[in-house]
């Protein structure tokens, strides 16, 4: 269970990061 657990956080990080990037551009395209 705990690796499970562990496989499923490894791939939570990077959704997150891809989502952080998209954000930046929405904010970089809405100040230009």
């Amino acid at each position: 269970m705990t690796e499970q657990s562990r496989t499923v956080h490894y791939p939570s990080r990077g959704s997150i990061r891809r989502r952080k990037h998209t954000l930046t551009l929405n904010f970089n395209h809405e100040t230009f």
